[in-house]
């Protein structure tokens, strides 16, 4: 990972123990169960759309390699 990488970096855990710090104690159980739900639910958003867009961009580079193999064979 370079320089550039590491901007991008979310750190969950830094920002549930900030948020955490604001919540009364008797609240954290209850505050920790909405955070873990927040980082599964933003990991499964992640996944999703990553997994789309990936097969978006092969599906396209496949095209372009097909359309290249016509061309060359016409």
């Amino acid at each position: 990972m370079n320089e550039e990488d590491k901007k991008y970096l979310i750190h969950f855990d830094e920002y549930f123990e900030n948020i955490l710090k604001t919540v009364p104690e008797y609240s954290h159980i209850q505050a920790k169960k909405e955070l873990d739900n927040i980082y599964d639910t933003f990991i499964d958003y992640s996944t999703h759309w990553s997994g789309k867009f990936y097969m978006t961009g092969f599906g396209d580079a496949m095209q372009l390699v097909i359309n290249s193999l016509n061309i060359n064979n016409n």
